[in-house]
């Protein structure tokens, strides 16, 4: 049986009022200033980056540093945004602080990584390989464009255990629903209240490819949720984690 259940939080759902994808003035604004915040939190965080192959073509990986027990939260990336996304925005720095390993990506063709030889989908298991990540015991978190990446992934026999899974609005979410039963992975799937006309229906639409799964709506986000809403959006990323891996 599928148990999924949806959460709110601040505000009930809306539809966007300007019946899109895209961020409000006022919104990236508030996202600025979050991001100045942000790069005062993470000088005190240290990191640290390497290029690494993987199918023939080069990587750009930036790792938290000090925590050597698992788990690990894998950062996937939008078609507009880099791993550097994650270190501005604070939540790089803020799961380190609450001892979870943080690993961010260039994906294949964006930031400073080159194109891999290997198609979307097979892309992330050679990741985990290279990197040697214990699928286990990692939740990845894969935001819009990165969906392409990650969700035909999630079908492979490789992460027939994965930790977790939390999507923010991702590409293809139709196809993989249709594309077979349920997963047992668990699943946080987050939208944007603006993002689009129904968010809480795509969103319920996504969960339903899981067998567990939570459905969250941030309020007063656009499609990247997790750019003007990064301290709500980084403590329902820890506390998930907490609850899927022991």
């Amino acid at each position: 049986m599928h148990r999924w259940k949806v959460a709110v939080l601040g505000v009930a759902v809306l539809a966007s009022a300007c019946g899109g994808s895209g961020d409000s003035p006022e919104a990236q604004g508030t996202t600025a200033a979050k991001s100045d915040e942000a790069s005062t939190e993470e000088a005190s965080t240290e990191l640290s980056q390497e290029t690494v192959e993987v199918d023939g073509g080069t990587v750009v990986v930036v790792r938290t540093a000090g925590v050597t027990a698992e788990p690990t939260v894998l950062f996937l990336h939008g078609a507009a945004f880099t791993s550097q996304t994650w270190v501005q925005n604070g939540i790089l720095a803020k799961v380190s602080e609450a001892g979870i390993n943080g690993i961010a990506i260039d994906l294949p063709g964006f930031g400073n990584s080159s194109r891999s030889g290997s198609d979307d989908g097979e892309f992330l298991v050679s990741l985990f390989s290279t990197l040697n990540l214990d699928p286990s015991t990692t939740v990845i978190v894969s935001p819009s464009m990165s969906g392409g990446f990650s969700l035909p992934a999630l079908r492979d026999p490789f992460f027939a255990n994965l930790g977790g899974y939390v999507p923010v609005a991702p590409v293809g979410a139709g196809s993989f629903v249709d594309a077979g039963p349920p997963l047992e992975t668990p699943a946080l799937v987050i939208w944007g209240d603006g993002d689009g006309g129904d968010p809480k229906s795509a969103a319920e639409s996504l969960a339903s490819g899981f067998v567990t799964s939570t459905v969250l709506i941030l309020p007063d986000a656009g499609h990247a949720a997790y750019q003007q809403q990064p301290e709500l959006f980084t403590e329902a990323l820890v506390d998930f984690v907490g609850q899927v891996i022991s």
